[in-house]
């Protein structure tokens, strides 16, 4: 089977919220862009697109059956900041200077729920979500975000036109997740983020070979790795439904495994098929 490589850039336009668990009342950001998040918003955007027998799609079974279709035809990386200089875009990854990174591309945003009889702020309602900034903190430079996506030969889903639309992240009510496409290009040669990645295209899933002592650039399960880093279990929320009620919007749990955080280092050379959601897995065993 057959995969083309597409390399992916959007400007992010308005503060970018991608969950990662809680500290007191702060609700953290990744600082980068996981495969579950660019799935979702593309299967929301593809689904609005679709019209059977003259009306739009109305509920969640056409939702479902549009991410299988994205899961079989589309792969995806984790997309990462990177910033244009000298008319190339320089990848800056969070895990080489944390605290850095941390200063110059994340900022948050904190609000109260109003008790408006007394005309103050409720008892315990604070809250904080951070954020990936559009604009860089300490210079103002805009900011993008770069990444890859994997199409199956033969695929005649709408996505390009999908990546012209779309919102990512949580807090998408308050007009957050807004970018840009700058450009979608196919892959010139066989390696990714400019890094000793290579890309073998003729597998039933897209493959990536990497050498030892380098990154990995997605979550990776942990099973039978030989790698050093962090490992957290995965887990999102998903929409489910059956005849009688289609609105169980994330009422269940999604396990998808305990997982190599990106940035933690493999010790041999590995091959990992990308899986769905852009979860990688070790095939070279």
């Amino acid at each position: 089977m057959s995969w083309q490589t597409y390399k992916i850039i959007f400007q992010v336009c308005s503060p970018v919220h991608v969950g990662w668990g809680k500290i007191g009342n702060l609700q953290r950001t990744r600082p980068y862009l996981i495969g579950r998040v660019l799935w979702g918003a593309l299967t929301m955007r593809l689904t609005r697109y679709m019209v059977k027998n003259g009306v739009s799609a109305q509920d969640s079974y056409q939702y479902q059956e549009v991410g299988e279709e994205v899961h079989r035809n589309l792969a995806f990386t984790y997309f990462y900041p990177a910033l244009l200089k000298d008319n190339s875009y320089q990848i800056f990854w969070s895990w080489e200077n944390e605290a850095a990174f941390r200063y110059r591309f994340l900022s948050s945003y904190a609000g109260t729920a109003l008790s408006y009889p007394q005309q103050s702020a409720t008892r315990g309602m604070l809250w904080e979500t951070e954020f990936l900034s559009p604009n860089t903190i300490d210079t103002g430079e805009p900011v993008f975000l770069l990444g890859y996506i994997f199409a199956k030969e033969g695929c005649d889903l709408a996505w390009q036109k999908a990546m012209e639309h779309l919102q990512l992240g949580g807090e998408r009510g308050y007009g957050w997740g807004d970018v840009k496409l700058i450009s979608i290009s196919e892959n010139d040669g066989n390696t990714l983020f400019g890094q000793d990645i290579r890309f073998k295209e003729k597998k039933e899933r897209p493959v990536v070979s990497l050498p030892d002592h380098v990154r990995l650039l997605a979550h990776t399960i942990a099973d039978g790795l030989d790698a050093n880093g962090k490992i957290e279990p995965l887990v999102g929320r998903k929409w489910c439904s059956n005849q009688q009620n289609n609105s169980y919007a994330g009422q269940y749990i999604d396990f998808n495994n305990f997982c190599f955080v990106p940035g933690s280092i493999i010790n041999k050379p590995t091959d990992f098929y990308i899986g769905n959601f852009g979860i990688w897995e070790n095939i070279t065993n």
